[in-house]
């Protein structure tokens, strides 16, 4: 099977060492869906790559595709969400819901709407337009692009991280305990 190299944007979802001096990532692309690659070479100090393919990171991604699998032939970062960093709380909400986003979809999967979703989640915490009351938003927005059912019984009771949670989890079938 023949190389073919492919254009597209992505946000980093994990990332681990493998081999001396390479990484596996889990990219969330807008076009390819949840896609596996490895960045040769990014655990380098001098490596572009490593510096770019950094958990939260929007990036731009040049990919060549060999024999049903990725790898990084270049990459340049859109946006670094740094002041996600910067704040514990935001940390900790943006790891949530990149969790949730890599348990829900499978490998391959495409879901543009909810690689929008994740984008907006991540805009909001680097903007600091974040806070609780926005969450039940969040959390139903996610419930209405997966198709999850909600609220059957007409009841007015707000949507809760737990309630979320057990929703995602019966869903994904996967524990979400951080």
């Amino acid at each position: 099977m023949g190389e073919a190299l492919q254009e597209d944007v992505g946000i980093v979802l994990y990332q681990k060492p493998i081999f001396e001096k390479d990484r596996l990532i889990c990219i969330f692309c807008k076009r390819l869906g949840k896609i596996s690659v490895l960045a040769k070479g990014a655990l380098s100090i001098r490596s572009k790559k490593g510096q770019i393919l950094q958990v939260f990171s929007y990036v731009d991604l040049l990919l060549r595709a060999s024999n049903q699998f990725f790898y990084v032939q270049d990459c340049d970062l859109i946006d670094d969400f740094s002041s996600i960093r910067a704040s514990y709380d935001h940390i900790q909400e943006a790891s949530f819901f990149v969790r949730v986003v890599q348990d829900c979809v499978m490998q391959g999967q495409r879901n543009e709407a909810l690689f929008n979703w994740l984008y907006t989640v991540l805009e909001w915490l680097h903007t600091k337009k974040y806070n609780e009351t926005i969450h039940e938003n969040i959390f139903m927005k996610f419930l209405t692009i997966e198709g999850i059912a909600w609220d059957t019984q007409g009841s007015k009771k707000p949507l809760t991280k737990p309630d979320f949670m057990a929703l995602v989890e019966q869903y994904s079938q996967r524990c979400l305990r951080l």
